[in-house]
């Protein structure tokens, strides 16, 4: 079901699990849902879900490549990550000249 919110007037998708489907002529693509208290980005294909890509969870905690994360971010699989990385208990990764450092303990 869809109306206009009291608020501003904005879209609202209502349903068992409400999603935007964006498709090619040949009916691929991507969809934008919810549901069990998860918003999530996902591909389609002839109109079923084939694949999550993402999953943002209602602790907010975000998964790529991963339905259910564990953490703030989890990715499941290979990531890169350009420039420098860093966490929060002392843990760096980080190009300095011709030297890559690492300071703290991992866990």
């Amino acid at each position: 079901t869809t109306f206009p919110d009291s608020f501003n007037n904005n879209l609202r998708l209502v349903g068992v699990a409400p999603g935007l489907w964006f498709d090619d002529t040949n009916a691929n693509g991507y969809i934008f849902g919810t549901d069990q208290g998860r918003l999530w980005f996902g591909r389609e294909s002839a109109g079923a879900l084939t694949a999550y890509t993402m999953v943002m969870d209602a602790a907010g905690q975000v998964g790529i490549g991963t339905t259910t994360p564990t953490y703030k971010l989890e990715v499941g699989g290979t990531s890169r990550v350009s420039g420098d990385s860093y966490h929060g208990a002392g843990l760096y990764f980080g190009v300095t000249g011709d030297y890559t450092t690492m300071s703290g303990a991992a866990s």
